[in-house]
């Protein structure tokens, strides 16, 4: 059975995972912050902003779900 995988693994979803499974975000959305994201050295919620693709509270939420997964704080 695969429901709830991830967590039983351990293995963190990536934040541009988060926004895809949320539909916040499109795959071609993401792509193209990925790629001005390897050019301009920012963050990936930072590029998404500055795309039009997402909001801080996006970005905030995105944040806490991927969190759930370090509950130590130690993040990858």
């Amino acid at each position: 059975m695969q429901v709830g995988s991830d967590k039983l693994t351990r293995r963190h979803p990536l934040f541009g995972q988060i926004l895809l499974s949320q539909g916040k975000i499109t795959v071609e959305q993401l792509d193209e912050a990925i790629e001005q994201q390897l050019r301009s050295k920012t963050y990936l919620g930072e590029v998404l902003v500055e795309l039009g693709a997402i909001v801080a509270a996006d970005i905030a939420e995105a944040l806490r779900i991927q969190s759930q997964y370090y509950p130590d704080g130690k993040g990858p």
